[in-house]
């Protein structure tokens, strides 16, 4: 939201900055219980979903739930990177008084504390990969971001290469992704929400014949601007949403159009072969190609964009997921 507070809102958020600098430290009163394997968190705030997601997904007793408002009540415990999207309850008011890094300190304190009943150590997060995902690692990409995390920065490499990402900017994270027990086999597909932001990664020795794939959900309504929104790029290479809502492949010099209007909020899987000088771009399986013909030769650059580009104006908004790379060309019947 651009511009100044109006009169009334200014005088509002002038005596909240004046009630928080009186105001003492405050010290949260966070518990932790268990009745056999029922695990139980009380935090005297009000929870984010995510929050409680973060805690039962590592909590060492299962089932696990937590209590909110209990033993007191201090206000909201917005995610840290929900203060830089401007969520609910984001700024300095009674009901949200606690410093932007207070959910994670809250979220780790829970969980050693339900270590101390439980006996034990708090579950690592590993990722479940269903047939799909074998069938990618086992394709051998040079990265394979999954979108698995509940927090930034970092964007894992599930493949040997260790090729991990970097979120910047406006993201918010562990939303649904597409469904299917091909993904994560009886867990839910969790995927990022881009929201100004984008995902960055170096991948080295990636030549100029390579293969980007993906899933993507578009959140942005066609026409509102000139590009909809960038879901990838490499170099001059770019992959779009044009005004129209259909894809658009950029090579620095000239742009190729597809014929298929996207769908608002729908998953689509797109793939970019890049062939030196030709490009292939696949919708959803599809033969032929969504978009094809020759392109300016690809720049073997190492730095790759997800869900943005250098152009901030033309940043995605939506949710990208299940992001792998290749150093060859994948063909049509691969594809499918």
């Amino acid at each position: 939201m651009g511009g100044a507070l109006p009169a009334n809102q200014q005088e509002v958020y002038a005596r909240e900055q004046l009630y928080l600098a009186a105001e003492p430290e405050r010290e949260l009163k966070l518990q932790a219980l268990h009745i056999g394997e029922l695990g139980i968190a009380a935090i005297p705030n009000e929870v984010f979903g995510i929050t409680g997601l973060k805690i039962k997904a590592r909590s060492p007793l299962a089932p696990t739930f937590t209590i909110e408002l209990a033993n007191g009540a201090e206000g909201y415990i917005p995610p840290p990177e929900q203060h830089e999207l401007g969520g609910y309850t984001t700024w300095p008011a009674r009901t949200a008084a606690l410093e932007t890094t207070a959910e994670p300190k809250i979220v780790d304190t829970v969980l050693g504390l339900l270590e101390q009943v439980a006996g034990r150590p708090r579950r690592p997060v590993q990722p479940v990969h269903g047939s799909y995902a074998r069938t990618i690692l086992a394709a051998r990409p040079a990265a394979y971001w999954r979108g698995e995390e509940s927090a930034g920065p970092v964007a894992r490499d599930a493949g040997p290469n260790r090729n991990d990402g970097k979120y910047e900017g406006g993201v918010a994270f562990y939303l649904e992704g597409p469904d299917s027990p091909a993904f994560s086999e009886g867990q839910v597909n969790r995927a990022p929400h881009f929201a100004g932001g984008r995902l960055r990664a170096d991948v080295p020795r990636l030549g100029d014949r390579y293969t980007v794939e993906l899933w993507f959900w578009n959140g942005m309504p066609a026409g509102v601007r000139p590009v909809t929104g960038c879901i990838f790029s490499r170099g001059s290479d770019r992959l779009d949403i044009g005004a129209a809502g259909k894809l658009v492949f950029r090579d620095g010099e000239s742009a190729r159009e597809g014929a298929t209007v996207l769908g608002l909020r729908v998953w689509n899987h797109v793939v970019v072969a890049r062939d030196r000088n030709s490009v292939a771009v696949y919708l959803n399986g599809g033969s032929p190609p969504e978009i094809t013909g020759t392109a300016k030769r690809a720049r073997p650059v190492p730095r790759i964009s997800i869900g943005g580009c250098d152009d901030p104006s033309a940043s995605f908004e939506g949710r990208i997921d299940e992001i792998s790379l290749f150093p060859r060309i994948l063909g049509p019947r691969e594809i499918r």
